[in-house]
């Protein structure tokens, strides 16, 4: 905005905060996806975008509803799953795992039902407890490498990271996801800046 009189509250927030994912709703819309393959995009929280050859795109949310968003409710309503869980009326932050509440999986929970299932790789998108969808996911790592050798394990984790791509059979072997570092075409073109030696 060149004019500080043009500024809008609407303006503001739509061009500071532009609408959710346009760099990756035009990474998705721009990916081909090669037959006998599938793309996966991991959206955030439990939310996960899935492209075929065919240009099916399916939108998954694994968790319906949404997290608390006002501290003006004060109790739960009845039916509430926590409220149902614990017998609790309080509004929760979501903060701890309360004793006695055991719906997360843990990392060996992963392990075993990726064995039962007979998977040949699983990504934990949100485990270990309701408030920490990026908990140390070293644990699964070390796991499953302490127990591949002798359970004869057919799978193995792989650590996907919020906006990333994970395309299968393509990348079924690796183990864990890192963003594009970008500059991968670095230095070809001749550098524009005053002293070479800063490079």
């Amino acid at each position: 905005m060149a004019n500080v009189n043009e500024i809008t509250r609407e303006s503001w927030i739509l061009s500071t905060f532009p609408e959710w994912g346009t760099w990756l709703n035009e990474e998705i819309e721009e990916e081909v996806v090669l037959e006998g393959n599938f793309a996966m995009w991991w959206l955030g929280c439990v939310g996960v975008w899935i492209k075929t050859p065919a240009g099916a795109n399916i939108c998954m949310d694994l968790w319906c509803s949404r997290g608390k968003s006002t501290k003006k409710v004060k109790d739960m309503v009845r039916g509430h799953q926590m409220a149902n869980m614990a017998g609790v009326r309080k509004l929760q932050p979501n903060l701890r795992a309360p004793v006695g509440i055991a719906d997360k999986m843990t990392s060996i929970d992963l392990l075993r039902m990726a064995e039962c299932l007979r998977a040949k790789v699983i990504i934990p998108v949100h485990h270990d407890i309701w408030t920490n969808f990026m908990a140390s996911t070293q644990e699964i790592i070390d796991l499953w490498r302490m127990r591949k050798d002798r359970l004869q394990y057919k799978f193995h984790p792989f650590i996907w990271e919020v906006g990333g791509k994970y395309v299968y059979p393509r990348d079924k072997d690796l183990i864990e996801y890192h963003h594009p570092r970008g500059f991968d075409d670095c230095f070809e073109q001749e550098p524009n800046i005053q002293f070479k030696s800063m490079l």
